[in-house]
């Protein structure tokens, strides 16, 4: 097995290569505050890195056949009906993230931003679908800061993604990963000429649901603004009456005057967009800002009056928000094996004899890493998995194998379980 040196070096002779095919330039670091290898930072402090891409084409090599995405295998273990009476405990927000030594990071985390195309690029999480073809090869990098600043390159393989064809958004698949990770450019102001090309490239009909909506009209006195919902069904009815109305042109520097609208909640994890707005209007336009610029679309007085009195026959109140359901437990560990702890959440109980104790899987970095810095027998943690709980053996009955966190806690004279900052 090479060393770390070793690939190192083997990972900046490939560089250098790829700069010297390309005549890149250099691009030149900036330097920051050296930081601590692991320590507790302020809110919204994420890991101290920078990151980008080299473009690298071999040699006659002018494509790749696309890969498929892989599947994740169902989760173990099943649900359970904990009906055990616990104590009052109140769990304090965190406050604080803690910034990771390099070879603690995940790759996610090493390799956030890409160069490609003279575009810059940031990581915005993973793609479950919608992979196009292959676009080039390439070296990730990331930046560690400390005492000495070094560069980490990793190969990888860039494709796009079809609802990007401008490729404004690519994936990007790591060497020796399955994972694609999803990288977004900072966009240009640069909109489809017609709504059908928008509607089309974008696949707006299927990556960008218009359920949740305000409906405003100022022509009633005393009007206000409430939320209403929209189905699935009728959400893609929208659509189709808006593909009606494909040759609608994009017009620029509008004033627009109008006294009704129907203003959709525009949320896509897919396209990367939350709370954005898709807003039609009785004086004929349609407005969207999902791509970062405001975006306006004359479709016409009467085809615009048709949608909002689609939207208003069939709009209903929405239901109350569920808050979504976070599966944690609150104990003490026992035991620290290889892979594993064993977590007795008695002191979470109103009876502690009531008090079971869990085994928690624990070989995922994000995990693993916290146990190596901030958690040993003894102490007191805050646990966070999916709800499944599974059994392989009498001796251990109640197995976690899906923690998606592990956190080091304390929990004061009030019954508030404190977070370390």
């Amino acid at each position: 097995m090479k060393t770390y040196e070793q690939m190192a070096a083997e990972v900046l002779r490939r560089r250098d290569e790829a700069v010297a095919l390309q005549a890149k330039k250099n691009k030149t670091t900036r330097m920051v505050a050296t930081v601590a290898a692991v320590c507790l930072v302020t809110a919204g402090v994420t890991a101290g890195i920078w990151g980008g891409m080299v473009l690298n084409r071999p040699n006659g090599e002018t494509t790749k056949p696309t890969p498929e995405i892989p599947t994740v295998a169902p989760p173990t273990g099943s649900f359970w009906d904990d009906t055990r009476e616990r104590k009052n405990l109140n769990i304090v927000p965190q406050e604080s993230a803690i910034e990771w030594r390099w070879e603690d990071m995940t790759d996610e985390e090493r390799y956030t931003n890409l160069e490609f195309d003279g575009k810059s690029y940031g990581t915005r999480g993973t793609v479950t679908g919608y992979l196009g073809e292959w676009l080039a090869s390439g070296e990730a990098f990331g930046t560690e800061w400390g005492e000495n600043i070094q560069r980490h390159y990793i190969s990888c393989e860039i494709y796009s993604l079809t609802f990007s064809p401008d490729h404004s958004s690519v994936a990007v698949q790591f060497e020796g990963s399955q994972e694609f990770y999803r990288f977004e450019c900072n966009r240009e102001y640069d909109p489809p000429k017609t709504l059908g090309e928008f509607m089309e490239t974008r696949k707006l009909s299927e990556v960008l649901p218009l359920t949740y909506l305000y409906h405003t009209d100022y022509g009633i006195p005393e009007h206000s603004e409430v939320p209403y919902a929209l189905s699935s069904e009728h959400s893609d009815g929208v659509w189709k009456m808006l593909a009606k109305y494909a040759g609608a042109p994009v017009e620029k520097d509008v004033q627009q005057k109008y006294t009704e609208k129907i203003g959709f909640s525009a949320t896509s994890e897919i396209l990367g967009t939350y709370n954005s707005s898709f807003r039609i209007s009785d004086d004929g336009y349609i407005f969207t800002n999902i791509e970062h610029y405001g975006y306006h679309y004359h479709i016409g007085v009467d085809a615009a009056r048709e949608v909002i009195d689609y939207v208003k026959a069939h709009m209903t109140e929405p239901l109350p928000e569920e808050e979504p359901t976070v599966y944690q437990i609150i104990g003490t560990v026992v035991e620290e094996g290889d892979g594993y702890i064993k977590v007795d959440d008695s002191i979470a109980m109103k009876n502690p004899e009531d008090g079971m104790v869990f085994t928690v899987i624990t070989t995922d970095k994000k995990l693993s890493r916290v146990l190596k810095y901030l958690v040993g027998e003894g102490s007191t943690v805050l646990i966070t998995y999916d709800g499944r709980v599974s059994s392989t053996s009498a001796e251990d009955p109640l197995l976690i194998e899906n923690a998606t966190s592990l956190q080091s806690v304390w929990i004061d004279g009030n019954g508030d379980v404190l977070i370390p900052e």
